[in-house]
């Protein structure tokens, strides 16, 4: 590749990163979707997204109906989710490579619409093996050595790392199977769904962009720990997607919004963002959702 895109992608109230690949000739030869859903301007933001994204998904493909190599399914939130109906509806016949998730399959069905990663997999070549999940803790971070990191998707150029997905709750452990581990849980509530979102470090050449999800106090101390334990730290990034819309009860553990930050919690944060790093923020701002807090 002689050239890389990230688009953070204005879709109101959510969440949409697009990378884009390109060779000599500046044709797109490569590109990935992190996440695509809104919930409160899918008509003024969402729509003209879905639009782009059309026209960047067709490019890819050598003909008209579109490729898209990857897909990154951050958690089930419908302000992550629930624009990629929009998106299929406008690529009836668009292919995709693979597609990555955290939590259980069954959590992103809708009450009345099917399940979105049931969706995409009629769209890959196989969806029992190209609709991928991981197991409870998973990072590719097993060393601070760029040489044993174990990338899950990309080539030469361009690599996707888990930084941490399916983070552990307190009765649970690394390693075990997700639909195991949260089997009494056919419904996730708020803070399971959000704490197991998958975090991904898109390494594109030599520097690198943290994309979160809705990450929460407790995925920032498992990373935290998991990173100190290996001394792992992405000092590269040039960008660091704000967890959870950067949501001050859930970044720093709160239990109400205007709850006084203990030391130790900011702590548990400035941690994170050190051994995150982020040369750059992107937030998604929505005043009801107090996104970002003061």
């Amino acid at each position: 590749m002689s050239k890389q895109r990230l688009y953070c992608l204005d879709v109101g109230q959510g969440m949409c990163t697009y990378f884009e690949g390109y060779d000599d000739d500046d044709n797109v030869i490569a590109n990935a979707l992190f996440d695509l859903g809104s919930t409160k301007t899918r008509r003024r933001a969402g729509r003209p997204t879905i639009q782009f994204l059309k026209q960047r998904i067709i490019a890819r493909s050598d003909d008209d109906e579109g490729y898209l190599d990857a897909v990154f399914l951050s958690h089930k939130d419908a302000d992550h989710i629930n624009l990629i109906r929009g998106l299929l509806e406008e690529l009836p016949n668009m292919k995709i490579g693979h597609v990555f998730h955290s939590g259980r399959y069954k959590w992103y069905a809708g009450k009345k619409t099917k399940n979105v990663l049931g969706e995409l997999g009629k769209r890959t070549e196989d969806a029992s093996t190209h609709v991928l999940n991981f197991a409870v803790g998973t990072s590719s971070f097993p060393t601070g050595d760029p040489q044993q990191w174990h990338s899950i998707w990309g080539n030469e150029t361009i690599n996707a790392y888990v930084i941490a997905v399916n983070t552990p709750m307190a009765d649970t452990k690394q390693g075990v199977d997700v639909d195991v581990a949260y089997a009494a849980y056919d419904e996730p509530d708020g803070n399971l769904a959000n704490s197991t979102s998958l975090g991904i470090y898109l390494q594109m050449f030599n520097v690198g962009a943290v994309i979160f999800g809705d990450a929460t106090f407790s995925t920032f101390q498992f990373v935290n720990r998991h990173f100190l334990e290996h001394k792992v730290w992405l000092s590269n990034s040039f960008m660091l997607q704000a967890p959870h819309h950067g949501s001050r009860s859930t970044t720093f553990g709160l239990k109400v919004s205007n709850a006084l930050i203990s030391k130790e919690a900011a702590q548990v944060v400035r941690t994170f963002a050190s051994l995150t790093y982020g040369a750059t923020i992107i937030v998604s701002a929505d005043t009801s959702h107090d996104h970002p807090s003061l």
